[in-house]
């Protein structure tokens, strides 16, 4: 199953791995040598992974792409992928879950220059306020998940 998180929504990055984890498993099940090596590139270095790391490298914006039956669409997760919500309060609630995943994803760019602690400080709050967010829509959206 491509959707690993389980929240409706099949992003880039998990078709991907997917798609990488299927192709391993066919050469192994024909006991053949792969001839054939998945690559994902979406940082703009020109290197392309053959193992996504949305933390570090390539992954991080194939992450928060998703597909629909139509097209890939830049959004967040659940509901989204159908289409924007005709809810403001869901379609508000899914902007600041835009928002603080682009903020986390920032600060994990910038792990390294920073002080352990202020940068687990500021991941914590911003990891509790992205979970606030989550429950709100999945309790916006009639049930939890």
């Amino acid at each position: 199953m491509a959707d690993v998180d389980k929240d409706g929504a099949v992003s880039l990055l998990e078709a991907f791995e997917y798609a990488r984890r299927e192709v391993e498993r066919s050469y192994e099940s024909a006991d053949q040598l792969p001839t054939e090596h998945a690559l994902l590139e979406d940082n703009g270095d020109g290197e392309g992974s053959l193992i996504a790391d949305a933390r570090e490298g390539d992954g991080a914006v194939a992450r928060r792409f998703t597909l629909s039956a139509t097209t890939a669409v830049a959004s967040g997760r659940t509901g989204e992928a159908r289409g924007a919500p005709e809810d403001p309060q869901l379609a508000a609630l899914y902007a600041e879950r835009r928002r603080l995943e682009g903020q986390v994803d920032a600060l994990r760019s910038r792990k390294d220059e920073m002080d352990t602690a202020r940068y687990e400080a500021e991941l914590e709050e911003l990891l509790l306020a992205l979970a606030r967010v989550n429950r709100a829509i999945r309790e916006r959206e009639g049930g939890a998940r």
